[in-house]
C-alpha cells in the first residue's frame, strides 16, 4: 500500500478511540461523578448477547462499499461503528426496580445521543482525524436492547467515511 492507503488501519482505530473518548468525555461532563460513568472499551466484533453489565462496547461492525464519491469508478470505504451501551436490569419483579432502572437507561441514552450529535455537528466528534467533517457522518437510530440475562441498554451506530 503507498499513499494514503497506508494510513487507513490508523484511522480506523483512531475513529474508534475518539467514538471511545467522545462518550466517556460526555458521562464525565454530565454527571462529574466516575462512578456513574461505565468503563468505555473497544470491542472485535458485535455481540448478539453480552455477559457483562455497566459497560460500553465500540466496534467497527461492518465496512460498507462507497461507490464514485469523487473520482470515477473510486471505492471507499464507509465504516459503521456500533456503540452497545449495556446495564445491568432487575431481574426481581418489583415494579420500582424496573423504573428506577429504566430512568437511568434514558439517562445513558441522552448523554450517548448528545456526546456523538454535538460534537459532530461542531467538528470535534474525531479530534484525531481533522479531515473528517459532518458531512462524512451519519448517525443512526438508537435502539433499545431488550433485557436478556439480568442486562439490557442501548444500541447505536455511526457510519463514517474513512478515506478522505
Amino acid at each position: 500500500m503507498t499513499g494514503p492507503d497506508v494510513q487507513l488501519p490508523a484511522r480506523w482505530v483512531a475513529v474508534a478511540d475518539d467514538l471511545c473518548a467522545a462518550i466517556a468525555a460526555a458521562f464525565d461532563e454530565t454527571f462529574g461523578a466516575p462512578d456513574r460513568r461505565p468503563p468505555v472499551r473497544l470491542r472485535h466484533g458485535t455481540a448478539a448477547a453480552f455477559d457483562q453489565a455497566d459497560i460500553v462496547f465500540v466496534s467497527l461492525a461492518r465496512v460498507l462499499p462507497v461507490t464514485a464519491r469523487a473520482a470515477r469508478c473510486a471505492v471507499w470505504p464507509r465504516g459503521r461503528f456500533q456503540i452497545d451501551l449495556v446495564r445491568a436490569w432487575p431481574t426481581d419483579p418489583l415494579l420500582e426496580h424496573d423504573t428506577a432502572a429504566a430512568s437511568m437507561l434514558l439517562g445513558d441514552a441522552a448523554v450517548v445521543w448528545h456526546a456523538i450529535s454535538a460534537r459532530c455537528s461542531a467538528g470535534a466528534l474525531f479530534p484525531s482525524v481533522p479531515t473528517i467533517s459532518c458531512s462524512d457522518v451519519t448517525i443512526g437510530d438508537l435502539v433499545p436492547i431488550e433485557p436478556q440475562g439480568g442486562v439490557t441498554g442501548w444500541r447505536f451506530t455511526v457510519d463514517v467515511d474513512l478515506l478522505l
